[in-house]
């Protein structure tokens, strides 16, 4: 009974601050994750629309030659 109605012990506070962190630094690297992989796909975007973009201009091109 006793243990249970004294306040936790340094130790106890320690574990407890470690695992907060811990859990902390988990939910930081999973937010690192989905930033980099979001990056990822803006970066994939990006070349793809200067790919589109390019392929509009020839064939702005092309058309402009057989006016």
């Amino acid at each position: 009974g006793q243990g249970t109605e004294s306040p936790p012990s340094r130790r106890q506070r320690s574990i407890a601050r470690r695992k907060r962190n811990r859990s902390l630094k988990e939910k930081n690297n999973d937010m690192k994750a989905q930033r980099d992989h979001a990056m990822s796909k803006l970066v994939e975007a990006d070349a793809k629309i200067l790919e589109l973009t390019m392929e509009t201009m020839r064939l702005k091109k092309l058309l402009g030659a057989t006016d």
